[in-house]
């Protein structure tokens, strides 16, 4: 398994290389989509360095949008329409390239009318929805500011339901606002810092407060207005967590990442199929079961 990973990384890496160093042009098939969402985070895992020493795979989860499972059925699902993935334990600029040429051969990206990428307020995140290739709109997921927003103030519910109700109704100034009072009027110095804390996360991240909402006069109101990973969370824990998490383990960086690009293809629609049928017109007698 350690050798198809490393066989898939070089792939990877061989294409990589063609287009972002020696500039050769790439381009996806596909129909134009109207938007393509994309949903970024980063998990830890434990590395064979030592106690404490952790190992960085970042994962994006693409899709352009979402779909109705039944319509009969007494609780709503939605479906990811055209979903791909894209995992790596590389640096950022590397991670988001290789995201991308994912997206230009899963979702045609280049051909896309709008792109959103939701992340949690990493700056490697909105580095790389501001960089030269997405050039997305950014939207912080706001599942992270109602968790801080009610870690800050779980002593003062009033106040947390009149910030939850300033952000939902499109007042970002005003809660912001709300919060450096607080700050100013708050005696309790550990309190004062998470505020100041809290403060500064949602002025980091202030043009992304409500990106989705500004896409919402160009498509269709419904496919847009998505303001938290909920996709992320449960594939970071599917395709990562279930397999690198387990009590005990411990990988280095290469054989980790070997591991990880054989679950993005086998989760990938088609990858897994075309991905053995290349190795056994290569003449590789390996069996993918």
């Amino acid at each position: 398994m350690q050798r198809k990973g490393k066989v898939l990384r070089e792939e990877e890496d061989q294409k990589w290389r063609a287009t972002f160093r020696y500039g050769e042009a790439f381009e996806g098939e596909g129909e134009p989509k109207e938007i393509v969402i994309i949903e970024l985070d980063a998990i830890m895992i434990h590395s064979q360095e030592g106690k404490g020493r952790n190992i960085a795979v970042k994962l994006g989860v693409m899709y352009s949008g979402k779909e109705l499972e039944s319509e009969t059925a007494q609780n709503k699902r939605y479906r990811l329409k055209d979903k791909a993935l894209y995992g790596g334990i590389e640096e950022a600029q590397e991670f988001g390239e290789k995201l991308y040429l994912k997206g230009e051969e899963k979702l045609a990206l280049s051909k896309a009318e709008n792109m959103l990428i939701i992340g949690d307020g990493d700056q490697w995140i909105r580095a790389i929805a501001k960089g030269p290739y997405f050039m997305a709109t950014y939207q912080i997921d706001w599942r992270h500011i109602l968790v801080k927003i009610h870690q800050t103030f779980s002593d003062q519910p009033r106040l947390v339901s009149e910030l939850v109700d300033y952000l939902y109704s499109g007042k970002g100034k005003e809660m912001l606002d709300t919060i450096k009072l607080a700050r100013l009027l708050c005696e309790d110095s550990e309190k004062k810092r998470k505020i100041v804390d809290l403060a500064s996360y949602i002025e980091n991240n202030f043009d992304g407060l409500y990106g989705s909402r500004s896409l919402k006069d160009k498509m269709e109101a419904k496919r847009v207005l998505v303001c938290s990973s909920g996709a992320m969370e449960k594939n970071i824990d599917v395709v990562i967590g279930r397999r690198f998490k387990r009590q005990g383990m411990s990988w280095t960086k290469e054989g980790a990442n070997n591991l990880l690009k054989l679950r993005i293809l086998h989760y990938n629609k088609n990858d897994w199929e075309e991905f053995w049928e290349r190795q056994k017109l290569a003449g590789v007698s390996f069996s993918p079961n």
